[in-house]
């Protein structure tokens, strides 16, 4: 066992002293390399793999800290790198200046790899009380539309109200809650007339950053600094009165944003007609559907005349033709050095809109750089999250994805690249093989292998057989085995899908299904140039442009 789980765990930023204060969060740069036999995996629902520390508390007993969640699958000699969180409690150290913090890996409900013989990683750490009176010196330039330095957010978790109740005393002999860390030291610049994006998983912090920075919300730790005007388009139907009519909402909010009333009276007809609802707009907004809430407030938001405005996810609610208007309304923005935060789930409008993009993730910032670049190891993290759910699932019966009258049975597939190496991404315009083999039960007169690709909507985008392709096969009695290698140029859209394969018997003019496997897994198409649509058809396309100038007469 100790073989199979081992790790090399060093400092990136050697030499320089780890400082925090008693329960304010902090982080350190770890890179990490799997010495052992096994992949960590880290989406794994019972035991996953994660980063976490041990300090001594006052009693000399070692305390664990919060975990931190690695991004991906860690392969054997695979080398990774880490923000790694820790937080100092006031109930576990008292008044020591200086203690040691010790690094390992942590096989969730099983061990530490410590146990398993790995070697730790053991780290001075000082405490500071004046940490956070000198971050508050910092001050950001002209330049920077918005900074967050060790930004932080913390919820305190009780197990009923009588613990919330003790909370309230100010002497405390035992911790009474769990916190719950949103954000952990986050830091980064946006700045001003830049585009940026920010990715992520449902729950990974990004709503509670986009609230922070417009003030919604207010930080646990760490500050952050907003130049200019802010509008925000967060929670739909957020800073609307609903019995109010949607035309006096808009006169209530601009003084929130400090523009005048009359000021505001003056852009009304601006704001309706680019909300388009009609006369909803002098109706009360408890009757609005969430289309139309979200039409009034983005409406709203771009006429105030914002220096910094954030958008997160509520597009998604809108129809495609206000979408539309609303990208285009962005491209405006960005030619007047605006400053726009973006959020979506949307890669594609993330690659299209942004210059720069964060991936944030358990609450910590792990990635930031070009949209494409992040957008691939965003992906890259999807798909093994995607693929351990689904090994999950083939775990279990299924009986409700498979029918058919079992005169065969499809026993294995295999989905390979051009190098013909196992693979679930592919790159738009290579080729993409699909190997399958079934094991006949009874006799098949004529027995045909088609295939189906769909979207995760489950719309159908391709399908095939090995009929229409020319592949003729005698007819199979028990016992057969059967093998099929279908060969097809990738030319979908970036995205992924879903594959599903079938045997039919098509003897005498007839379909009959035999063995039906429906989405059987998944692929990852990716590609380097964008398109609109399903199909890319760019690979091996060319154009030629010229000018036709005529001599005036």
């Amino acid at each position: 066992m100790s073989n199979n789980y081992n790790a090399k765990i060093e400092v990136l930023n050697v030499g320089v002293q780890l400082e925090a204060s008693l329960d304010n969060m902090g982080s350190v740069l770890l890179s990490i390399i799997n010495n052992g036999t096994c992949v960590w995996n880290a989406y794994d629902k019972k035991n996953p793999i994660a980063v976490c520390y041990r300090i001594k508390n006052g009693n000399n007993v070692l305390s664990e800290g919060v975990r931190t969640k690695l991004p991906y699958n860690v392969s054997p000699g695979e080398t990774i790198v880490v923000r790694a969180n820790f937080v100092v409690s006031s109930f576990d150290v008292k008044e020591k200046e200086n203690l040691d913090i010790t690094w390992d890996l942590v096989h969730e409900g099983i061990s530490w790899f410590e146990d398993y013989g790995s070697e730790v990683l053991i780290t001075n750490l000082k405490l500071n009380k004046n940490l956070n009176k000198q971050k508050k010196g910092h001050k950001s330039n002209n330049e920077v539309a918005i900074e967050c330095i060790n930004l932080s957010k913390r919820y305190k978790l009780y197990s009923s109200s009588f613990h919330k109740f003790l909370d309230l005393f100010p002497f405390k002999l035992k911790k009474n809650h769990r916190d719950f860390w949103a954000l952990k030291d986050i830091n980064l610049k946006v700045l001003k007339g830049e585009t940026y994006g920010v990715i992520g998983f449902n729950g990974s912090g990004k709503s509670t950053l986009l609230s922070i920075l417009a003030q919604t919300k207010q930080q646990t730790d760490g500050q952050f600094f907003v130049n200019g005007r802010i509008a925000a388009l967060l929670e739909l139907g957020a800073g609307f009165h609903p019995e109010l009519s949607g035309k006096e909402n808009v006169i209530l909010n601009s003084h929130l944003h400090g523009i005048s009333r009359n000021e505001m009276i003056k852009r009304i007809e601006l704001i309706k007609e680019f909300a388009g609802i009609g006369d909803f707009f002098d109706k009360p907004v408890k009757s609005y559907s969430s289309g139309m809430f979200v039409r009034l407030a983005f409406s709203l938001a771009i006429n105030v005349d914002p220096d910094v405005l954030i958008i997160d996810e509520a597009l998604a609610v809108g129809d495609e033709v206000f979408q539309r208007k609303c990208y285009k309304k962005f491209e405006e923005f960005k030619a007047k050095g605006k400053t726009i935060i973006f959020v979506s789930h949307d890669l594609n409008a993330v690659r299209a809109l942004c210059t720069r993009v964060a991936l944030i993730y358990d609450g910590n910032l792990i990635f930031e750089g070009s949209s494409n670049e992040v957008a691939n190891f965003y992906q890259k993290m999807s798909l093994t999250a995607n693929l351990d759910q689904l090994n999950v699932n083939e775990k279990k019966e299924k009986e409700d994805i498979r029918y058919g009258n079992g005169n065969a049975r499809i026993t294995s597939f295999k989905l390979l690249d051009e190098n013909n190496e196992n693979s679930s991404v592919f790159k738009s315009g290579e080729n993409i093989l699909i190997e399958v083999e079934a094991k006949t039960e009874q006799y098949i007169e004529e027995p045909v292998l088609g295939i189906l690709f769909k979207t995760i909507n489950g719309v159908e985008v391709f399908g095939s057989n090995s009929k229409i392709l020319g592949c003729k096969i005698d007819p199979v009695k028990s016992g057969d085995l059967l093998k099929y290698t279908f060969n097809f140029p990738m030319h979908l859209n970036e995205g992924t899908y879903f594959l599903s394969l079938g045997i039919t018997d098509q003897s005498n003019g007839e379909s009959i299904t035999v063995d039906r496997l429906v989405d059987v897994t998944f692929f990852r198409v990716i590609s380097a140039m964008s398109c609109l649509g399903l199909v890319n058809l760019n690979t091996g396309a060319e154009i030629k442009g010229y000018v036709d100038t005529r001599d005036e007469q």
